[in-house]
């Protein structure tokens, strides 16, 4: 069996630095305008381009230009929500759902499916 251990390490070693960003502290006013503050973490993840093919895509949300992202199972998983963003490469891509790979019990890493903003 792989340890986490060990995929985090291929992690480190082939992933590329991304940048997730989150809103935090949201408030709306009384015209129901947001206001929220932004709180970035910088990290390593495996980025992979999504080709519209995949088993998951049964509804065809993902399209080329897509991207999944897999992250160390021992990233903060508080910021890996949908609505938050990831930033790579200069653009901006909206976490819509975060899969969680366990075996045996043990979390090993995080895929976190997204959308080209």
């Amino acid at each position: 069996m792989v340890s986490p251990i060990m995929i985090n390490s291929e992690i480190d070693f082939y992933g590329s630095s991304v940048t997730i960003i989150g809103k935090h502290s949201i408030t709306y006013d009384e015209h129901g305008d947001e206001s929220y503050s932004d709180h970035e973490i910088c990290t390593k993840a495996v980025p992979n381009d999504v080709t519209g093919d995949e088993e998951f895509n049964t509804e065809g949300i993902f399209v080329p230009g897509d991207k999944i992202f897999f992250f160390k199972s021992t990233e903060d998983a508080e910021e890996l929500v949908p609505e938050h963003v990831i930033q790579f490469n200069n653009i901006e891509y909206k976490i819509i759902q975060v899969v969680s790979h366990n075996i045996q019990n043990t979390q090993h890493q995080f895929e976190v499916r997204c959308k080209k903003i």
